[in-house]
């Protein structure tokens, strides 16, 4: 048996007949670069090589036979239905080649490097530049409308113009399959050329990841606010066994209609260990992601506070967004599972009978003649929506990993009997149901809440005494949407339980009774702080300890080590006082009076002195 790189054909006869089955077949080229244009050549290019290998052999085995060898090559060439010529060119092309490199030799010559006749002059190929630019667009234009542009072009210019077929021919011959995706679908359709991967749930447990999204459902539908429009489905999957464990539908997808789903879930089965959801605003707003890093949304702060999926531990993944060369984002469907749920539910809720007539259509060209010949029922829809969703679980036959064969609710029934799953008490379950915001407390304790505020209309205010201690921090405020004039949750950073605020409603511009209320509301915070400071303030031990304090002794002040005078002439000095004289005032005598007592007594005097 030969080897699969061994490519056998049959050597021709004199007569041109095919050598018997036992002749030694020829070996394909083997080394590195031969089996590159060997591989890339077409059958018949094989076929004419192998034609041309058995003529040169022919002529070798003649010539070995004493024959001469133009003689042998006339005879090879008269075999193979070539010129003599021909064989001579062979011959010379495998002369030096070993044996394995032979028929790569002898294969067709490339026509690189050749010019072709439609495209020889510069002409041409300023056309052919034009015909890249304009139908290598994003609004992939029709190529007989691109040669009928270019055929103008040419024909003001006097140039000669290749047929429309010689520009798809060198468009095949030149163009990649990828350029041309990329230049008339756009980046993400080049993108989508690779393989798609396929990922296994081995090793995952029930509950370990839980993806989900949102679908508005092709259906004229009066909804609880009393408007017609397109409701909306929110579902939960669990990934490892793709059953839909929890769902719930409203108006519009929105952070409202998430949470309580996710209430449902959480209550329903347990605590997920990791959410697997998109990048859409309803799932990634603040209340559900505070604290989550790798969001994708929001700019991140070292003072956020944590989310509700901070708070339950966990684990946000949002998926990739591919985007094109506009900047406009494509989330990718096939990393979430439950899109392919969406598909099989969409088909069944959509088309259900006691929704007749309220079909509009996946689009405006696929809309069927009883288009919005009926508004079905919010009641009749969630009736309708609650059956296919168990019937969904239930179907057997699933071709998943897990289920092979079974049903969704089967395998969700085998394995999380062996699963361990979180729980919440239904007080901390209560959380959920529960909007959050944050916020900071002002001066008086009063939080103003932004949710329900309307255009030019003040905030809702809500206020605890336990606040005012907390005055000037951010906390989270949790509280009903749907009553906003009912009291809140406040909650510190780290998720601890402060206090509960009630609605500070405004009262009449002109109520005495509320005024009087309010005044005596202000003079009981103030009677209840003086009697606290009261309690803790004793003057009397203040003064007594200050009494008893011994006198405070003088200081005393260290010796300089050296002293020197200023010297300045320009500085004034100040002169010495003048030092009064002991000596009395001379006073001439009288006449005829003796000096001699009165000298007596000065001198006395000055010896006292001293």
């Amino acid at each position: 048996m030969t080897s699969p790189n061994v490519l056998s054909f049959r050597p021709l006869t004199l007569g041109g007949e095919p050598a018997p089955a036992d002749a030694t077949p020829l070996q394909a080229p083997c080394n590195a670069a031969a089996p590159i244009a060997w591989e890339r050549a077409t059958d018949a290019q094989r076929d004419r090589a192998r034609r041309r290998l058995a003529a040169c052999e022919r002529s070798d085995a003649l010539a070995r036979d004493s024959m001469a060898r133009a003689d042998a090559d006339a005879v090879a060439a008269h075999e193979a239905g070539d010129s003599v010529r021909a064989v001579e060119r062979w011959r010379r092309r495998i002369r030096d080649l070993p044996p394995g490199e032979r028929l790569a030799a002898l294969l067709d010559a490339p026509r690189a490097g050749r010019p072709r006749k439609e495209w020889a002059g510069p002409a041409e190929r300023v056309l052919w530049d034009l015909w890249c630019a304009d139908w290598l667009r994003e609004e992939a234009p029709d190529a007989t409308a691109v040669h009928r542009r270019i055929a103008a072009i040419a024909e003001a210019r006097r140039w000669p113009l290749p047929s429309l077929d010689a520009f798809r021919r060198r468009t095949a011959r030149e163009l990649s399959h990828a350029e041309v995706v990329r230049a008339r679908k756009g980046a993400i359709a080049a993108m989508d050329l690779h393989p798609h991967q396929t990922r296994t749930v081995a090793g995952i447990r029930p509950l370990e990841i839980v993806n989900g999204d949102g679908r508005s459902h092709d259906l004229q539908v009066r909804l609880p606010s009393g408007k017609v429009g397109r409701p909306v489905v929110w579902m939960w999957q669990d990934v490892r066994t793709r059953r839909i464990l929890a769902w719930r539908a409203g108006e519009a997808e929105s952070a409202d209609l998430v949470r309580t789903s996710l209430h449902e879930l959480i209550t329903a089965h347990g605590v997920p260990e990791r959410l697997v959801v998109d990048q859409t605003l309803a799932a990634s707003t603040k209340w559900m992601t505070g604290g989550m890093a790798h969001r994708k949304r929001w700019r991140s702060t070292a003072e956020e506070l944590p989310g509700l999926l901070a708070l339950l531990e966990i684990r946000y993944s949002p998926t990739a967004v591919d985007r094109d060369a506009a900047g406009r984002g494509k989330g990718r469907g096939r990393s979430k599972p439950v899109e392919r749920a969406f598909g099989d539910l969409a088909r069944q809720i959509d088309t259900h009978p006691l929704l007749a007539g309220a079909y509009t259509g996946r689009s405006t060209q696929d809309r069927p003649e009883t288009h919005r010949t009926a508004v079905a029922d919010w009641d009749t829809f969630i009736t309708v929506l609650e059956a296919c969703v168990a019937e969904h679980n239930a179907r057997p036959g699933r071709r998943t990993e897990a289920a092979a064969g079974r049903s969704f609710d089967a395998v969700w029934t085998e394995e999380i009997a062996a699963t361990t799953v979180r729980r919440l008490a239904p007080s901390q379950a209560a959380i959920l149901l529960l909007a959050a915001e944050p916020v900071k407390i002002e001066a008086d304790g009063t939080i103003r809440l932004k949710c329900g505020r309307g255009a030019k209309m003040p905030h809702n205010r809500y206020h605890a005494p336990a606040l005012v201690d907390h005055a000037g921090r951010e906390v989270v405020a949790r509280f009903d949407p749907a009553d906003l004039h009912g009291a809140i949750h406040v909650y510190d950073a780290a998720g601890r339980y402060l206090a509960e605020a009630p609605c500070l409603l405004p009262v009449g511009f002109a109520d005495a009774d509320k005024a009087r209320a309010h005044e005596r509301a202000r003079r009981k915070v103030r009677q209840t702080a003086e009697r606290s400071v009261a309690a803790r303030r004793d003057f009397d031990a203040l003064q007594e300890a200050h009494r008893e304090l011994p006198p405070p002794e003088p200081p005393v002040e260290p010796e300089p080590a050296a002293v020197r005078l200023v010297v300045n002439d320009r500085l004034p000095a100040i002169p010495p006082p003048a030092r009064q004289s002991t000596e009395l005032p001379s006073k001439e005598p009288a006449p005829g009076e003796r000096r001699g007592p009165r000298l007596l007594a000065s001198l006395r005097s000055a010896l006292e002195d001293q």
